[in-house]
């Protein structure tokens, strides 16, 4: 069983940890038996004050420790926790020319997080290609992502879907996916159909607003039927080249399926969302697994 990277803690920093532990551990030790060589026959004057001082120094070092080993292990949870809102996508142009080569680059990461806590994990990626088989990718490993270089030589609307491993948390599986779309030749709609995936968000219409923006309506789909009760977030590009993002709103997803909301066709966004099923009801689950979680996101790329 393979664990997701996400809520694992990195070797280096559970070594780290470990040897903070054990360097306040041979402290706490050392000290304890300085304490116990002190207790040798004392003068009768001034024996309980000095047992008194060494008692109440044995108690402050083991409150210290107690509160190090506390910290450190409130430390290792966090690292557990905290990248549990760890997503995937992948980003892609939003308009190609045939045959030109550009990047395509996936990640493994909550969008607003800094670079730094982005992660490494198993990934897999095709591309769609109009009136084509799929076909899959090979992507290559970067300190923050993974990438490759692609180009694509018939015309019309392409998708890319990744894919990460199903992991496992505590009684949880999760199931990952992301889809990114781009155009070669002319640029058409945001509007598309499902790709196929089991959670999937699909733009269904896009109006054009008179400062440039867009208004877009899209819709969360599991098994290709629309799903309510989970929430869509929005992450924007800080600039419309960046790859860092902040998180600009989230919406709950009513019946039906669908969300409205504004976009700046300048920038990139990310919307993520995820949908919760009891494992009975999804095949292929791993042993003692009560609930099956789905993420999926959608890119839009700058226009």
């Amino acid at each position: 069983m393979e664990w997701p990277r996400s809520i694992q803690v990195r070797p280096l920093t559970l070594i780290i940890y470990i040897k903070i532990i054990d360097c306040k551990l041979e402290y706490v030790y050392n000290s304890y038996r300085v304490g116990m060589d002190s207790d040798l026959p004392l003068e009768r004057n001034d024996s309980r004050k000095q047992l008194r001082s060494i008692n109440n120094q044995k108690e402050l070092l083991m409150k210290k420790f107690i509160t190090v080993l506390g910290a450190m292990l409130g430390m290792i949870f966090i690292s557990l926790s905290s990248s549990l809102a760890h997503c995937i996508w992948t980003e892609v142009p939003f308009k190609v020319e045939p045959g030109q080569e550009f990047t395509v680059s996936a990640y493994y990461a909550h969008p607003d997080y800094p670079l730094e806590e982005r992660d490494k994990t198993s990934l897999s990626l095709v591309v769609l290609k109009p009136g084509e088989e799929m076909q899959e990718i090979v992507l290559f490993e970067n300190p923050y992502h993974y990438d490759n270089e692609v180009s694509l030589n018939s015309p019309g609307q392409h998708f890319f879907v990744l894919e990460r491993s199903p992991n496992r948390y505590r009684l949880s599986e999760i199931r990952d996916f992301g889809k990114s779309m781009t155009w070669v030749g002319e640029a058409g709609s945001l509007v598309h159909d499902p790709v196929g995936i089991p959670l999937e968000i699909i733009t269904v219409k896009v109006n054009e607003l008179a400062n440039g923006h867009k208004e877009l309506t899209v819709q969360v789909l599991f098994k290709g039927s629309p799903v309510s009760g989970g929430a869509i977030e929005v992450f924007q590009s800080l600039e419309n080249d960046s790859i860092l993002y902040d998180e600009i709103a989230e919406y709950d997803v009513p019946k039906g399926g669908k969300v409205t909301f504004t976009i700046d066709p300048s920038r990139k966004y990310v919307l993520e969302t995820d949908h919760r099923v009891p494992a009975r009801e999804i095949a292929g689950t791993g042993f003692a697994i009560t609930e099956v979680r789905f993420r999926s996101t959608l890119f839009i790329g700058a226009m």
